[in-house]
């Protein structure tokens, strides 16, 4: 049973025609991966699709990146399927404990999520080995520009068993570089 009035809860992103939404239906994009979406960016060069995750209570929300099998463009259509990584940023297993403006990490790395169905497990909570991932908390708006994608941790005070408080960060991502920059 779903919650708020609906008939089942998914966490999936789903297709819907801008143009004429009834035409198609809402159709879910599962290797997206499920999990508490917030929000998407597109790096129209590639196609790969970064997305945040959602999450306030440890183990805090994930970074992902999609590439899809028919990259956006042309023929492409996410409908394909695709791979979805985590960002994993050697040495920083939470990024809300990052509190100085321009630190910069230069090696970024993307592990492959076990299971994006999050059949048993929710996937910020699934076993991606013994380099583990990076956890941020409330991962919120995404956003493509400069051939960099940025997004939101938003405002997050400490609670039990949280990392730091923190007032809220604003990260940059440059796939070419494989770089994260805290910019504010």
């Amino acid at each position: 049973a779903g919650t708020n009035g609906y008939t089942k809860d998914h966490g999936f992103i789903f297709e819907v025609d801008g143009a004429d939404p009834h035409r198609t239906g809402a159709v879910p994009l599962k290797a997206m991966g499920r999990f508490q979406h917030e929000a998407i960016a597109i790096d129209p060069r590639t196609g790969v699709v970064y997305e945040t995750e959602d999450a306030f209570d440890r183990p805090f929300g994930l970074f992902y990146r999609f590439l899809p099998e028919k990259p956006l463009g042309g023929l492409g259509s996410l409908r394909a399927g695709g791979t979805l990584e985590a960002m994993r940023v050697p040495g920083v297993p939470d990024l809300s404990v990052v509190q100085e403006p321009g630190a910069s990490f230069d090696r970024v790395e993307w592990v492959p999520v076990p299971d994006t169905q999050a059949k048993e497990t929710p996937i910020r909570l699934q076993d991606f080995g013994k380099k583990g991932i990076t956890h941020a908390q409330k991962l919120e708006g995404c956003y493509w520009g400069d051939r960099s994608v940025y997004f939101v941790s938003s405002f997050a005070k400490s609670a039990e068993g949280s990392a730091a408080d923190h007032y809220g960060q604003v990260w940059k991502y440059e796939p070419q570089r494989r770089r994260l920059t805290l910019v504010i």
